[in-house]
């Protein structure tokens, strides 16, 4: 799949003033069903945003100054799935000619997740997950009960763009408590409060539910799966402790709606070392790898991810060509396409 345009000097001038010239820009690419693909351009002397895509394909400017691309924006079925602000200049001088092409390819990444009420905890990695790009799922329990302060650093992370997602209200095992009692009531008092405290206290409905404990069955999933987009489980590493072999906390982009996360706290023994081995993986096979974790502090206990072990996960993520950040909510529509800009400038001669 390719985007491809080019910008081409037309300019009778023998002395070649770049001043009476045009730069025509030509905009094409390969349909696909559902997907429209558009550029935006910017000219400065005229402040004006030119938005280039399959019913606009061409614009013409005097070839005078300079000229930016400033946003690539990617849709399907008429939904914005992916928006890359660009902010690079591609013509200034004297180039003869542009060329804007538009790669795509395929691209793993993480799901990072965080349980439970450590609210503060993680709101103390917020810069750390500023500085990296990095989003993230935080699956709250016991909303009804954080404090204004807590509630406003929460909605600071959600305006980062990290996903706030149900914990259920009370932290209750779903298995244990549906084994007593029943689905219904399981929905009546844990997971409907959930959604409820959520929305009003101002955050947008969860789409994603984390099972406390892990605990779940396929029952339960159906139940919830009438009300959550996706849920999220926990898995384990067996004897090897190697997470790069643990096929079922990977994602690839099937139509499955219950993840496994994988533990990154102290208490599952989970090394940095082979948590960048599993990212590896997902880099080299196209998957998400889903992880899971608690608390971030430097304090000892067992439910803790020390930042700094944090800090060399997302630092090795960004670094990384190939892999992103997604939230839980994003795999349900899981595509691990990326679309990537490359700009070729010919300078007149």
């Amino acid at each position: 799949f390719l985007i491809s345009g080019c910008g081409i000097l037309n300019n009778e001038n023998p002395k070649n003033d770049l001043n009476k010239g045009t730069l025509n820009v030509f905009f094409s690419y390969e349909e696909k069903e559902g997907e429209e693909i558009s550029l935006k351009l910017y000219k400065k002397e005229l402040d004006k945003v030119f938005e280039l895509n399959n019913q606009q394909t061409e614009v013409t400017f005097p070839l005078n100054s300079g000229l930016r691309v400033m946003e690539l924006v990617v849709k399907k079925n008429e939904e914005t799935i992916k928006t890359r602000i660009l902010e690079c200049e591609i013509l200034k001088g004297g180039n003869k000619q542009v060329e804007i092409t538009v790669s795509r390819n395929s691209s793993g990444g993480v799901a990072i997740t965080f349980d439970d009420k450590f609210v503060d905890s993680w709101y103390s990695a917020k810069d750390l997950f500023l500085r990296n790009n990095a989003k993230v799922t935080f699956f709250v329990s016991y909303f009804d009960k954080l404090t204004t302060k807590e509630l406003n650093r929460l909605k600071s992370l959600e305006r980062d763009g990290h996903e706030i997602a149900s914990h259920g209200l009370r932290h209750k095992n779903a298995v244990n408590f549906v084994e007593k009692n029943s689905i219904e009531e399981y929905l009546e008092k844990e997971i409907f409060p959930s959604i409820e405290a959520i929305v009003k206290k101002g955050f947008k409905k969860p789409q994603t539910f984390a099972y406390p404990f892990g605990a779940r069955n396929r029952e339960i999933d159906n139940a919830l799966l009438k009300y959550f987009v996706s849920l999220r489980g926990v898995t384990y590493t067996g004897s090897d402790g190697c997470i790069s072999n643990l096929d079922r906390a990977f994602f690839s982009g099937s139509s499955r709606k219950v993840f496994f996360g994988v533990g990154i706290d102290r208490i599952y023994g989970n090394s940095v070392e082979t948590i960048i081995e599993g990212l590896r993986r997902a880099k080299k096979e196209n998957e998400v790898l889903i992880l899971y974790g608690h608390k971030i502090s430097k304090d000892p206990g067992e439910y803790v991810i020390n930042p700094q072990k944090l800090k060399k996960m997302l630092d090795f993520v960004y670094s990384t060509e190939k892999l992103c950040f997604y939230t839980i909510s994003d795999l349900g529509d899981f595509d691990s396409t990326r679309y990537n800009l490359e700009i070729n400038k010919c300078q007149q001669n």
